[in-house]
């Protein structure tokens, strides 16, 4: 899995003097059309991006309204708008001013937590000491005119040096996007620029330096946004995909003897239900199909890149040290202390076998709950032929689709179950459909019914 921050350089209102080109002003107008779009309706799977929580933040305030769309006066957006229209575009910044509107707003509402960088890495903050921000290639420092959207932008940048440095030991993993307007292809490794990276709440990465940072060796790569956009698909087969993944990655990766003939009921169970579907919902599911490929691949790839750069030594049993792992384990009582408080002893799907979570390389990943893992038909369904033609339990699983168990297109959910082995191999025991889940007990389906039905 590849992953890409989203630097506000790509969003922020460029317009700072009164000097307009159109073709400038259409691209900008594309860009916010094009970031509409990835976030909420064309979110690709086979590859993971996020956005800056910081970034939105500077964007927000009305102290910057120099870079938010949305707070520049009526006569700047009109006039732009006369300079399209005179020149026969089609484009209007009115229309992009709508849309960058709705990404604040409904980014602000918490919908989208899962984009987050802060979120996804907990990471919150960078700190340079004495407030001596890292050089840039000059060509940063004239296209991201704002000093304070530049600032942001080399906290930004320091961030995924950081990820690159500790926790990849790559630069190929993680790049930031940048303004399309920007030709440099690369920033060169932080050397001789001391910062430190500000945790939320007391999650630590393993192997890095607890306080001050002074050297970083990996570089960061730059991309532009139509990275994510254009869908260039490498498999359009599913077998292929797995076929090459069994090969890319032996490595580190093995499989059960049910992992095809799953991913085939998988592949059936959609032809069948996507022909009930409506137009739209059929559309979706045509989508998917396309990308699916490519999306498993590239789970498999960041399992393998996953297994390649990790220490897989237990972590230190040491209630002072957190790593960067699940959220609580809420209603699990191993997290709960003698008063009822929920504080995750647990904090890691993976917490026997390593000391840092997979979610790092962008894959949604979690373990099944107690409550599943003492249900008796649960951990049957959980079951399957091992590599070694015995029979294991695969509880951690990659979700690579996510849609509800039960709604319309619920029949796409997707995963990937695994199982540890240590020495750094894990074995795949499933690829296909959401295994079952627990029915509803009697007394749940009375409450149901008591229920007041919708008018």
């Amino acid at each position: 899995m590849i992953n890409y921050s989203i630097d506000a350089s790509v969003y922020a209102y460029p317009f700072q003097e009164d000097i307009y080109d159109v073709e400038t002003i259409e691209k900008y107008c594309d860009t916010i059309k094009n970031l509409n779009d990835l976030i909420f309706s064309k979110h690709p799977e086979k590859i993971k991006f996020f956005l800056f929580e910081n970034d939105l933040k500077l964007i927000s305030n009305k102290k910057n309204s120099e870079l938010n769309l949305t707070l520049i006066d009526t006569s700047s957006l009109d006039k732009i708008d006369k300079i399209l229209k005179s020149n026969g575009s089609t484009r209007r910044m009115r229309t992009a001013q709508y849309y960058f509107d709705m990404i604040i707003r409904k980014i602000n509402a918490n919908k989208y937590k899962y984009i987050m960088f802060e979120e996804w890495f907990n990471i919150k903050n960078v700190i340079f000491t004495d407030g001596n921000y890292p050089p840039l290639p000059e060509e940063l420092n004239k296209k991201i005119a704002n000093k304070k959207l530049l600032k942001n932008t080399k906290k930004n940048i320091a961030k995924i040096a950081y990820l690159n440095e500790y926790v990849y030991k790559s630069d190929n993993i993680h790049s930031i996007i940048l303004s399309d307007s920007i030709q440099t292809k690369s920033i060169a490794p932080m050397a001789n620029v001391e910062f430190e990276i500000k945790m939320i709440g007391n999650y630590i990465i393993k192997n890095a330096p607890p306080k001050v940072i002074n050297s970083i060796k990996q570089k960061v790569n730059i991309s532009k946004l139509d990275v994510l956009i254009k869908n260039n698909f490498i498999y359009n087969d599913w077998e292929i995909a797995l076929n090459e993944a069994e090969k890319h990655f032996k490595e580190h990766l093995k499989f059960g003897l049910d992992v095809k003939d799953s991913l085939d009921e998988y592949i059936n169970i959609v032809k069948q239900e996507s022909k009930k579907l409506s137009v739209s919902n059929k559309q979706k599911c045509d989508e998917w199909m396309k990308e699916g490929p490519d999306t498993l691949y590239m789970n498999l790839m960041a399992l393998d890149n996953f297994l390649a750069k990790i220490n897989l030594k237990p972590v230190p049993k040491n209630k002072d040290e957190r790593y960067h792992c699940c959220k609580m384990c809420e209603g699990d009582p191993c997290c709960e202390d003698d008063n009822k408080n929920l504080t995750c002893k647990r904090k890691c799907e993976f917490l026997e076998v390593c000391g840092s979570n997979i979610r790092y390389y962008g894959v949604d990943c979690v373990d099944e709950s107690w409550v599943l893992k003492n249900d008796k038909n649960i951990v049957k369904s959980r079951t399957k032929k091992n590599s070694e033609k015995g029979e294991s339990i695969y509880w951690i699983h990659l979700r690579p689709q996510k849609q509800k168990y039960e709604a319309t297109l619920g029949f796409l959910a997707f995963r990937i179950h695994f199982r540890p082995l240590g020495a750094g191999k894990i074995e795949i025991g499933w690829i296909g459909k959401h295994l079952p889940l627990p029915q509803k007990t009697e007394e749940a389906e009375k409450s149901s019914n008591i229920l007041p039905k919708n008018p």
